[in-house]
């Protein structure tokens, strides 16, 4: 590839990417407080001594326990009991809290800085290990990632999940350098941050020797705290309201027994003229005025089962193919490594197994998975562009075009998410199955020698 390709190239990425910050950045602007205000309520209600996984809004509440900028009479009126819309864990609220006082206003763009730092981050680190002539792979594989559905309804509602592919990415990144207690400890974080992410160790298991460090360290890591957890009242407690609250999410959103209802969208009537930084009835009468849509479709494997069978599988059924899933592929590499001449499995197809095993967790899921995981995918990205000379070239082009069904900007239709993710899923596990690059131009070149003697 000549300079001026090259160069072309990437200043049409670097285009694509100042376009999404503009986008982005335009859709925060007028979208209010999103789910990251749940988020700081409950990390605020935790510093006052209040489990908040259990209460609702109410009207003699101070300011700064305000959930929305809107009126929602959903998930407490159908279940007749008082649920916050919050599903994570008391270590994440703990870790927000550091910030909770300030403005929503500085929160929220705080977290959008912060997003798109780390993005660039992982871009930077992913072109400082890459070889150079994999540099526009790089831009190819991370780039239209900030162009799909996923990344702009991450900044819509203000989520957190590009935090913990940030945190898998480095954690990936350490794995392959063999800093395997650094990696170790920040495992520990992420799980705490968010539990199914332990999903991601079991392919290390399987190696357990070869990775004793890495596993010991997140034991002890996660350990330590449990053990803070178990012995200090006020965070034991927090921990089995989690435990608790999410029982009664997933069966609303599995839609046992009760049906929830949808929340009114009126602006809330508590609402200083000017709250935390920001006038939200204009900023109300904007987004009335904007004709934006977005699709926000499940990318699961249950709502694919919904649109058929016109109901949602059952838990077990779940859980079921979760398993199912992870155990065929880990007999898959067990008799991969045991086979005659059998090679042990390298770091990079151990850590692609270990984001396999989390995305099938996040597919398999009982409850809804909305666009904004989608962000996460760029860890995959990461481990194919460092290993680019060993990663087939068929699972390159199914990362590539899973974001492409993906893209915002692309026809939306129904399903898109879910077909999306189904390549997603399939490009790595080519990656797994199939051998290397580079092991299958050597297979080439020794039947090519064998064929001519």
């Amino acid at each position: 590839m000549n300079a001026t390709i090259r160069n072309t190239i990437f200043i049409g990425f670097l285009l694509a990417f100042l376009f999404s910050i503009k986008y982005t950045s335009w859709v925060q602007s007028w979208t209010g407080m999103g789910d990251m205000r749940w988020r700081v309520v409950g990390a605020r209600q935790i510093d006052d001594g209040i489990s908040p996984y259990y209460r609702g809004e109410y009207l003699n509440d101070p300011p700064r326990y305000i959930q929305n900028i809107y009126i929602d009479t959903g998930i407490t009126a159908a279940y007749g009991v008082e649920l916050a819309n919050l599903t994570t864990s008391p270590f994440f609220l703990r870790t927000v809290s550091i910030f909770s006082e300030y403005d929503e206003y500085r929160i929220d763009w705080g977290v959008y800085i912060f997003c798109h730092l780390a993005f660039l981050i992982c871009i930077a680190l992913a072109l400082l290990y890459a070889e150079r002539k994999h540099w526009p792979l790089c831009l190819l594989l991370f780039i239209p990632i900030t162009l799909t559905d996923g990344w702009i309804y991450h900044f819509f509602v203000v989520q957190q999940y590009i935090l913990f592919g940030f945190l898998l990415t480095i954690i990936c990144l350490l794995l392959l350098r063999n800093k395997q207690i650094a990696a170790g400890i920040l495992f520990a974080l992420l799980i705490l941050l968010r539990l199914n992410t332990v999903i991601f160790i079991v392919p290390f298991v399987l190696l357990a020797w070869n990775y004793r460090k890495f596993l010991l360290s997140s034991a002890i890591g996660v350990a330590v705290y449990a053990i803070f957890a178990f012995v200090h009242p006020m965070e034991k407690k927090l921990w089995q309201d989690y435990f608790s609250s999410l029982k009664v999410h997933q069966a609303i959103q599995m839609n046992e027994k009760i049906q929830t209802n949808r929340p009114r969208h009126i602006l809330n009537p508590n609402l200083p003229a000017n709250f935390e930084g920001t006038d939200y009835v204009k900023m109300d009468s904007v987004a009335r005025s904007i004709d934006f849509e977005i699709n926000k479709e499940s990318s699961n494997f249950r709502a694919g089962y919904k649109a058929v069978f016109k109901q949602y599988p059952s838990v077990t059924l779940l859980v079921l193919l979760l398993v199912c899933s992870v155990g065929i592929t880990l007999l898959w590499q067990l008799f991969q490594r045991y086979r005659p001449k059998g090679l042990l499995l390298p770091a990079y197809k151990v850590a692609t197994t270990g984001l396999f095993f989390y995305f099938l967790s996040n597919f398999f899921s009982t409850v809804y998975t909305a666009p904004y995981h989608l962000p996460q995918w760029w860890a995959v990205g990461f481990i194919y562009t460092l290993n680019a000379s060993k990663i087939p070239r068929v699972a390159l082009g199914l990362f590539v075009l899973g974001m492409i069904v993906n893209c915002h900007f692309m026809p939306s239709f129904p399903g898109k998410h879910l077909l999306g993710e189904m390549v997603l899923l399939a490009s790595v596990l080519w990656v797994i199955i199939m051998p290397s690059r580079a092991e299958s131009q050597a297979s080439s070149a020794v039947a090519s020698s064998t064929a001519q003697h």
